[in-house]
Protein backbone atom coordinates (compact mmCIF):
# COMPACT_ATOMS: atom_id res chain seq x y z
CA UNK A 1 0.00 0.00 0.00
CA UNK A 2 1.25 3.40 -0.98
CA UNK A 3 1.97 6.27 1.61
CA UNK A 4 -0.28 9.68 1.58
CA UNK A 5 2.25 12.72 2.14
CA UNK A 6 1.14 15.91 2.56
CA UNK A 7 3.37 18.49 0.04
CA UNK A 8 5.32 19.24 3.43
CA UNK A 9 6.13 15.79 4.27
CA UNK A 10 6.92 15.02 0.37
CA UNK A 11 9.55 18.15 0.10
CA UNK A 12 11.42 17.49 2.96
CA UNK A 13 10.60 14.30 4.27
CA UNK A 14 11.51 11.91 0.89
CA UNK A 15 14.33 11.42 -1.58
CA UNK A 16 12.01 12.15 -4.00
CA UNK A 17 11.07 15.01 -2.03
CA UNK A 18 14.17 17.45 -1.59
CA UNK A 19 15.56 16.15 -4.76
CA UNK A 20 12.90 17.67 -6.40
CA UNK A 21 13.04 20.53 -4.25
CA UNK A 22 16.48 21.58 -5.27
CA UNK A 23 16.03 21.20 -8.54
CA UNK A 24 13.44 23.59 -8.25
CA UNK A 25 15.22 25.68 -6.29
CA UNK A 26 17.94 25.88 -8.79
CA UNK A 27 15.32 26.29 -11.39
CA UNK A 28 13.38 29.32 -10.32
CA UNK A 29 16.64 30.87 -9.80
CA UNK A 30 17.59 30.59 -13.36
CA UNK A 31 14.11 31.90 -14.95
CA UNK A 32 14.28 35.03 -12.28
CA UNK A 33 17.50 35.96 -13.24
CA UNK A 34 16.29 35.62 -17.45
CA UNK A 35 12.74 36.89 -16.65
CA UNK A 36 14.75 40.01 -14.63
CA UNK A 37 16.52 41.63 -17.56
CA UNK A 38 16.96 44.80 -15.73
CA UNK A 39 18.21 46.59 -19.60
CA UNK A 40 14.85 46.00 -21.18
CA UNK A 41 13.50 49.16 -19.27
CA UNK A 42 9.48 47.78 -19.94
CA UNK A 43 8.27 48.02 -16.82
CA UNK A 44 9.75 51.15 -15.90
CA UNK A 45 12.72 53.81 -17.17
CA UNK A 46 15.52 53.52 -14.90
CA UNK A 47 15.03 49.72 -15.98
CA UNK A 48 14.19 48.38 -12.48
CA UNK A 49 11.96 49.24 -9.54
CA UNK A 50 12.63 49.17 -5.93
CA UNK A 51 9.70 50.47 -3.51
CA UNK A 52 12.32 51.80 -1.08
CA UNK A 53 14.80 53.52 -4.15
CA UNK A 54 11.43 55.08 -5.51
CA UNK A 55 9.88 56.35 -2.49
CA UNK A 56 13.37 57.42 -0.04
CA UNK A 57 16.19 57.72 -2.57
CA UNK A 58 18.11 55.16 -0.55
CA UNK A 59 19.34 51.93 -2.33
CA UNK A 60 18.33 49.17 0.07
CA UNK A 61 20.36 45.52 0.77
CA UNK A 62 19.39 44.12 -2.75
CA UNK A 63 19.55 47.08 -4.64
CA UNK A 64 22.00 45.95 -7.47
CA UNK A 65 21.17 42.12 -6.93
CA UNK A 66 19.72 42.06 -10.31
CA UNK A 67 22.20 43.40 -12.30
CA UNK A 68 25.17 41.82 -10.20
CA UNK A 69 23.86 38.59 -11.22
CA UNK A 70 23.63 39.65 -15.17
CA UNK A 71 27.53 40.67 -14.62
CA UNK A 72 28.12 37.14 -13.50
CA UNK A 73 26.38 35.71 -16.53
CA UNK A 74 28.62 37.77 -18.47
CA UNK A 75 31.88 37.04 -17.06
CA UNK A 76 32.31 40.26 -15.16
CA UNK A 77 33.01 39.17 -11.40
CA UNK A 78 34.72 42.45 -10.80
CA UNK A 79 31.43 44.86 -11.46
CA UNK A 80 29.19 42.14 -10.41
CA UNK A 81 31.15 42.33 -6.91
CA UNK A 82 31.00 46.09 -7.15
CA UNK A 83 27.06 46.50 -7.47
CA UNK A 84 26.15 44.19 -4.48
CA UNK A 85 29.08 42.87 -2.59
CA UNK A 86 26.21 41.05 0.31
CA UNK A 87 24.83 39.58 -2.80
CA UNK A 88 27.98 36.82 -2.80
CA UNK A 89 27.24 36.04 0.65
CA UNK A 90 23.17 35.07 0.16
CA UNK A 91 24.70 33.63 -3.22
CA UNK A 92 27.22 31.13 -1.29
CA UNK A 93 24.54 30.48 1.60
CA UNK A 94 22.21 29.43 -1.03
CA UNK A 95 24.48 27.37 -2.81
CA UNK A 96 25.51 25.30 0.10
CA UNK A 97 21.67 24.71 0.56
CA UNK A 98 20.98 23.68 -2.32
CA UNK A 99 24.48 21.07 -2.53
CA UNK A 100 23.16 19.96 0.47
CA UNK A 101 19.87 19.28 -0.68
CA UNK A 102 21.24 17.41 -3.42
CA UNK A 103 23.31 15.28 -1.21
CA UNK A 104 20.95 14.64 1.43
CA UNK A 105 18.55 13.25 -1.47
CA UNK A 106 21.75 11.02 -2.97
CA UNK A 107 22.27 9.37 0.70
CA UNK A 108 22.61 5.54 1.27
CA UNK A 109 20.46 6.56 4.41
CA UNK A 110 18.30 9.16 3.48
CA UNK A 111 16.66 11.27 6.73
CA UNK A 112 14.16 13.94 6.78
CA UNK A 113 15.76 16.98 6.79
CA UNK A 114 15.66 19.66 9.16
CA UNK A 115 16.07 23.29 8.82
CA UNK A 116 16.63 24.72 12.34
CA UNK A 117 18.52 28.13 12.93
CA UNK A 118 19.15 28.99 16.26
CA UNK A 119 17.80 32.86 16.83
CA UNK A 120 21.44 34.27 17.59
CA UNK A 121 22.40 32.89 13.74
CA UNK A 122 18.80 34.64 12.86
CA UNK A 123 19.32 37.60 14.22
CA UNK A 124 23.16 38.08 13.47
CA UNK A 125 22.03 37.40 9.68
CA UNK A 126 19.58 40.50 9.90
CA UNK A 127 22.25 42.33 11.79
CA UNK A 128 24.47 41.91 8.89
CA UNK A 129 21.99 42.66 6.10
CA UNK A 130 21.02 46.04 8.35
CA UNK A 131 24.60 46.93 8.61
CA UNK A 132 25.49 46.99 5.28
CA UNK A 133 22.43 48.82 4.69
CA UNK A 134 23.40 51.40 6.28
CA UNK A 135 26.66 51.72 5.27
CA UNK A 136 26.05 51.42 1.54
CA UNK A 137 23.99 54.28 2.02
CA UNK A 138 26.56 56.19 4.18
CA UNK A 139 29.47 55.36 1.84
CA UNK A 140 28.15 54.20 -1.35
CA UNK A 141 29.16 51.12 -1.92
Amino acid sequence: MQEKYSLKQFLIGTRTGVFFLAVLLLLLTVAGVFAADPMARILFSSGYFCPLHALTGLQCPACGTTRAIRALFQGDFLRALSLNPLFFLAAALFSALVIFLFFSALRPRFRPLSFRLKSWQLWTLLGVVLVYGVLRNLFGF
